[in-house]
């Protein structure tokens, strides 16, 4: 009895000494990858391609899942080495920190650099007015160009935009081409009279008010800061208006009414555009448009070409940096910094187009014009950074 007593403590003792083995491992497998697989994203070493199962699944290889590339030089075996630091667990969980801020820092300029690209796009709608193109002609050209580049971009991105459900594409066509363009004609209208500083710190208005429509029919929840951003970008564009002296104008009313359509665009658009391929979705906004205002220039007797070297400049130009350039470069930062970020760095936009407006235009502001841009600017920071932590679609398109 004794003996049998005595076997069965030493296996159950054998027992927990292999259980506590294998928790043991298994903790120091969640902390280091196996040798034969990479520490910074956990694929296979020798593995050349990411599984289908495996797509778009890992931010640090969405891209080249995409399309389809071979992974970095890190998956693979040098002398039976990992490039990673030697198969090193430590040296290689630096090198893939390194890695990521890397990342985080190209994703921020790539950012800045869209924004900057999009505070263009006020001052280009200038020089086409200046250049003889009329509002109808300039956005159907605009967008006609910016469709068919968005177009070629998302099937080399694999983003074939007719793979789409056919809800999802009326869905898309419908948003670009209501509430996209009647966003984009408002404000050229607008811009047409107004200057070009005064109208975009007034369309940056929208983030308050999409806090403000969301609270009042989605029920969302807004903080303390919310409120004050909504009261500080009210108030910015009382002092912008009153500072600069103007009387009730259609302009000014357009003005306005652009960030209340692109608030609609962004509340009704997002639960579509979260489950779409970003570059597909823009594709097909952006095709919406070129429909409604190829149609709306056709009615208006504009729908002609540029007929002059400075129209065509200025028509490419247009079409090209704050359309094409600055949408793409957006939703490439998206990976690589997140929607929120994305969207609180893009804050960089209206002061871009206040500088070009001043230097290349001639802009002058008074001083209490000056403190309204600066409430406005803060308020957007605020809601923007409220906003940080809480995952939501970007508004890619401007």
């Amino acid at each position: 009895m004794e003996s049998s007593s005595d076997t069965s403590c030493g296996a159950r003792r054998t027992a927990e000494l292999h259980r506590s083995a294998r928790n043991e491992l298994r903790r120091r497998d969640d902390r280091f990858p196996d040798r034969d697989a990479c520490v910074a994203c956990g694929l296979p070493l020798d593995a050349r391609r990411i599984p289908r199962a495996d797509r778009g699944t890992r931010p640090d290889h969405q891209r080249r899942a995409v399309r389809g590339a071979p992974l970095p030089a890190c998956h693979l075996r040098d002398g039976g080495r990992h490039r990673h630091g030697a198969g090193s667990p430590s040296l290689a969980i630096t090198a893939a920190a390194a890695v990521s801020g890397r990342r985080e820092w190209v994703g921020t300029i790539v950012v800045l650099i869209s924004a900057t690209a999009f505070g263009t796009l006020s001052v280009f709608g200038k020089l086409a007015y200046r250049a003889g193109l009329g509002t109808e002609q300039t956005l159907a050209f605009r967008f006609v160009i910016a469709a068919i580049g968005m177009w070629c971009l998302a099937l080399a991105l694999r983003q074939n935009p007719m793979r789409l459900g056919r809800l999802e594409l009326l869905t898309l066509v419908a948003l670009g081409a209501l509430f996209y363009t009647g966003q984009s004609l408002a404000y050229f209208t607008a811009l047409r009279t107004l200057p070009a500083s005064l109208c975009v710190l007034i369309a940056y208005v929208y983030p308050s008010l999409v806090v403000l429509v969301g609270w009042a029919f989605w029920r969302r929840s807004v903080s303390i800061w919310h409120a004050v951003a909504l009261l500080g970008s009210f108030l910015g564009v009382a002092l912008l208006v009153g500072g600069a002296e103007l009387r009730f104008s259609w302009a000014l009313v357009f003005a306005i009414a652009s960030p209340m359509i692109y608030t609609g665009y962004i509340l009704l658009g997002e639960r579509v555009m979260a489950s779409v391929p970003a570059v597909g979705a823009s594709a097909v906004i952006m095709s919406g448009a070129a429909i409604a205002f190829t149609l709306i220039a056709a009615l208006a007797g504009e729908l002609r070409l540029p007929s002059s070297s400075a129209q065509w400049a200025v028509g490419l130009g247009i079409a090209v940096i704050p359309t094409m350039v600055a949408i793409s470069l957006f939703l490439a930062a998206l990976p690589r910094i997140g929607a929120a970020r994305s969207s609180l760095l893009s804050t960089w936009e209206p002061v871009v187009t206040v500088l070009l407006a001043v230097v290349l235009l001639g802009d002058r502001f008074a001083l209490a014009q000056v403190a309204g841009g600066m409430l406005i600017l803060v308020a957007v920071i605020v809601v923007q950074s409220a906003q940080l932590w809480k995952p939501g679609p970007p508004s890619a398109l401007k």
